[in-house]
């Protein structure tokens, strides 16, 4: 297994679940995250003293297979430390055949976002 780049920082996490009840008492009593924020069918978490954060969205009925009904891990969040390491990640994403997409903010900022979906 290839080590994460040195400056790579987990910032939050969209996980689509069949139960949200189950899958906020799991988080918090399991993975020791707060609730703060139950919005209808989505619930978000945070990670205390950590810039962590856990939307979880509830999906009806048994999910599909791809789609926004899709059960599991939705948008992952990263910060990193340089162009290089974003370059790194986004080639990793891309060997993993998740679909990655670059655009850049401003034209006079050097910062770009990547997005990697459909892990």
């Amino acid at each position: 297994m290839t080590a994460a780049p040195a400056d790579w920082t987990m910032r939050s996490l969209l996980v689509s679940v069949r139960d949200l009840d189950r899958s906020v008492a799991f988080s918090s009593e399991v993975l020791g995250l707060r609730e703060v924020g139950p919005e209808g069918q989505a619930a978000t978490l945070e990670a205390d003293g950590r810039p962590f954060v856990l939307v979880l969205r509830e999906v009806k009925g048994q999910g599909v297979i791809h789609g926004q009904q899709e059960l599991g891990l939705r948008a992952a969040v990263f910060d990193v430390g340089s162009q290089a390491e974003l370059d790194d990640v986004a080639g990793r994403l891309a060997a993993a055949e998740a679909r990655v997409a670059r655009s850049r903010l401003h034209e006079a900022e050097p910062l770009e976002i990547r997005t990697g979906v459909s892990l």
